[in-house]
C-alpha cells in the first residue's frame, strides 16, 4: 500500500511537544450521555486548601478577599476591595430610588445602577441569585448555591443572533461549556477573563458539576437546552472522544461557532463530514490542540521561521495516563476513547508535526496494547515534504512526564525545547496553553482571522497508524 499522505501547503511553522523529568445523534439522544468527567473545582491549584477569607459583595458577584490565583494568575487587586458602602435600606423612603454601585471583575471598573429602595433588586430568570453566588477567585460561597431550572436558558420571544448584535455594537461573544470533566477546568478561566467573552452557560447531565461553574452563569443538564439558544453564539466541546461528531455536528446545524477539545472524532470519515458541514454553515469549526500554544513551543516555531527544514525531528510525549485523566475514566475505555495513546498523546504531536513540518507521510508504526485493549505505546515513523523524517514517541505507562521536541539538521546546530520546562507543578503548563486556545478561538470565530483547522488531517493519521501498527503488532 503506498504511504498516505496526509497534510496541506499552507500551513505555518508550529510549536513541539513537552517534557518533564519523573522525581458527540440527535440532541435528544446524545444530552443523556454527557458530562462523563471528572471534577475539579475552578480555582484548584493543587495542595491543601487554605480556609477563604468572609465573602464581600461585589454587585451580582463575589471577591473573598484572599490572593487566590486562577489558573496561575493572581486576581487584580481591584477585585479584592469591596465596592463604595451606600447607605442601607432603612435610609430610603419607600418608593425613592437607590444608586447602587458594581464592580466589573474583569476590569475593576464601577458602573452606577438604579434600583427602587426596599429590595435588592429582582432575581431575572436565567441568573443565579447574587446572594448565593461564589467567588470567582478561590470558588468559595457564603451559602448552598441555587441550582437553576432548564426553562430559565432560553427566551420564549427568541433573541437576535451573534450577527444582530454585532451590528447593534456588541462585539462579544457569548459561549456555552457542553461537558465538565478533568480538561473543562482550563476552559473555564481563560472563558471568564477573555475580555472578549461572555461564559453564557455550562451543560452537564450530572448536577454535581454546577459547583464548578462560576457565578453568574447558567447551568444545564440537557443540551438541546443550549443549542435551542439563539443568544449563544459558540460551544466548545470538552466530551468524551465519542460524543464529538454528534455533538459539533447538531451544534453546527443550529449556526453555532464549535470550539472541539482534540480529537476532532474518532472516524476520519465523520471528520470529513464536519468539515464539509462548517463550510455550508458559515461557521468555525476549531480543534483545539493545546501544546501549540505552549510558550516554548511558540518560540521554537519563531526560531524555525528564520531556518531551512529540518533533517530529522523527534517529538517525545510521555505520561502515566491514570495521573491525567483524574476521574474521567472514559479515556481507558478504547470504545469511548478511540483507542489509547495514539488518539490521545498523538494527536497533539501530530498537530505540532504538522505545524512545524508541513505535511506529513506515515511509514510506519509499532504499537504496544494493554490486556484492556488500548495502546500503551508507540513509535511512529514519518516523511516530511522537505525529504526529511519525524519520529513520534507516545507513551501512557511512563511514571513521571517527559514532552520535548528535538531538531536536527546536517549543518548546523540542531535544537531542543522541553516543553514543560518553568512549570514545576503538575499541569500547570497548562493553564496559558488553553488561555491560548481560547484567544485563537474568538479571533477565528469573532473576527475572522485566517485559519486552517488540522483536525480532520490529524484525524486521518491517527486512523493510518492504527491501521499500520496493527499488521506489525
Amino acid at each position: 500500500m503506498p504511504p498516505l499522505r496526509i497534510g496541506t501547503s499552507g500551513l505555518a511553522p508550529a510549536p513541539a511537544l513537552t517534557s518533564r523529568r519523573s522525581p458527540t445523534s440527535r440532541p435528544s439522544a446524545i444530552s443523556s450521555r454527557i458530562g462523563q468527567g471528572g471534577n475539579g473545582r475552578l480555582s484548584s491549584t493543587g495542595g491543601a486548601e487554605a480556609p477563604a477569607p468572609p465573602a464581600k459583595r461585589l454587585g451580582t458577584r463575589y471577591a473573598c478577599g484572599s490572593a487566590a490565583k486562577l489558573g496561575g494568575l493572581a486576581c487584580p487587586p481591584s477585585t479584592r476591595k469591596p465596592p463604595r458602602k451606600n447607605p442601607s435600606a432603612s435610609e430610603w423612603e419607600p418608593g425613592e430610588e437607590r444608586v447602587i454601585m458594581q464592580t466589573n471583575l474583569l476590569d475593576g471598573t464601577a458602573v452606577q445602577r438604579r434600583r427602587p429602595s426596599g429590595r435588592a433588586g429582582p432575581v431575572m430568570a436565567g441568573k443565579r441569585n447574587p446572594s448565593l453566588d461564589r467567588c470567582v477567585l478561590c470558588a468559595s460561597r457564603p451559602s448552598r448555591p441555587r441550582h437553576l431550572t432548564d426553562a430559565a436558558v432560553i427566551d420564549p420571544e427568541g433573541r437576535s443572533d451573534q450577527r444582530d448584535r454585532l451590528r447593534e455594537g456588541l462585539s462579544r461573544m457569548r459561549v456555552g461549556i457542553v461537558g465538565v470533566g478533568a480538561i473543562a477546568r482550563y476552559y473555564l478561566p481563560a472563558l471568564v477573563w477573555h475580555p472578549e467573552v461572555e461564559l453564557a452557560v455550562v451543560c452537564d447531565r450530572d448536577p454535581a458539576k454546577a459547583r464548578q461553574v462560576p457565578p453568574g452563569v447558567v447551568f444545564v443538564e440537557d443540551l438541546r437546552l443550549v443549542l435551542a439558544d439563539r443568544d449563544v453564539d459558540a460551544i466548545v466541546v470538552t466530551l468524551p472522544n465519542d460524543l464529538h461528531h454528534a455533538v459539533c455536528r447538531d451544534a453546527l446545524l443550529a449556526g453555532k461557532h464549535v470550539c472541539c477539545e482534540k480529537p476532532l472524532t474518532v472516524d476520519p470519515e465523520d471528520a470529513a463530514e464536519l468539515d464539509e458541514l462548517a463550510a455550508a454553515t458559515g461557521r468555525t469549526l476549531f480543534t483545539a490542540f493545546h501544546r501549540r500554544y505552549n510558550h516554548h513551543a511558540l518560540a521554537l516555531a519563531d526560531r524555525l521561521r528564520h531556518r531551512v527544514p529540518p533533517r530529522r525531528a523527534e517529538l517525545t510525549y510521555r505520561e502515566l495516563i491514570q495521573e491525567h485523566c483524574d476521574s474521567d475514566a472514559w479515556y481507558l475505555d478504547p470504545a469511548r476513547c478511540g483507542g489509547g495513546c495514539v488518539i490521545d498523546n498523538g494527536s497533539n504531536a501530530f498537530d505540532l508535526a504538522l505545524w512545524l513540518l508541513g505535511p506529513l507521510r506515515l511509514q510506519a508504526a509499532l504499537l504496544e496494547y494493554s490486556a484492556t485493549g488500548a495502546d500503551q505505546q508507540a513509535i511512529i515513523e514519518l516523511d516530511t515534504e522537505a525529504h526529511g523524517t519525524a519520529a513520534i514517541t507516545l507513551d501512557w505507562a511512563f511514571h513521571g512526564e517527559d514532552k520535548a521536541i528535538r531538531l536536527e539538521w546536517d549543518d548546523g546546530p540542531g535544537d531542543c525545547v522541553d516543553l514543560l520546562a518553568g512549570f514545576a507543578q503538575f499541569k500547570s503548563s497548562l493553564w496559558h496553553e488553553y488561555r491560548g486556545v481560547v484567544d485563537d478561538f474568538v479571533a477565528t470565530a469573532l473576527h475572522g482571522r485566517g485559519r486552517q483547522d488540522t483536525g480532520r488531517m490529524v484525524t486521518e493519521l491517527v486512523a493510518a497508524t492504527y491501521r499500520a501498527g496493527r499488521k506489525t503488532a
